[in-house]
């Protein structure tokens, strides 16, 4: 007898695989709803749309990326930029910095209207 549904099985190994369904439950990242199989929540996940650009990705994971990828460039303080031995150079003029937070700094003051998501979305709609 299954401990928490009371359900009654006639063999060990069914008792044995309806427990593994009580063990795991499945959480969707987006909605928080649940399934008690990986496959039930790969079918729910599928049905998501980047509301971004209307990209309907085939699976879970190619708009898990994509939307991590829009998380850093909202949340993320390294701006993109080149070095050249110690210095932190910035990718739209020649100005120098000597540490990450001086080429933030400078992107904040300088830079501030300009939209690095409008840059790295077109490379986004290349790679999937």
């Amino acid at each position: 007898m299954c401990l928490y549904c009371k359900k009654k099985f006639e063999g060990f190994s069914e008792m044995n695989g309806h427990l593994r369904s009580h063990a795991t439950i499945f959480t969707c990242d987006q909605c928080s709803a649940t399934f008690l199989s990986y496959h039930g929540l790969k079918q729910h996940e599928r049905g998501f749309r980047c509301d971004k650009s209307g990209y309907k990705p085939r699976y879970g994971l190619a708009l898990r990326q994509r939307l991590n990828t829009e998380i850093i460039l909202q949340c993320s303080t390294a701006w993109p930029f080149r070095t050249w031995g110690q210095n932190f150079n910035c990718s739209l003029c020649r100005v120098q910095a000597n540490d990450p937070g001086g080429l933030r700094a400078h992107m904040a003051c300088r830079h501030a209207n300009f939209d690095i998501k409008l840059v790295f979305s077109r490379k986004l709609r290349k790679e999937y």
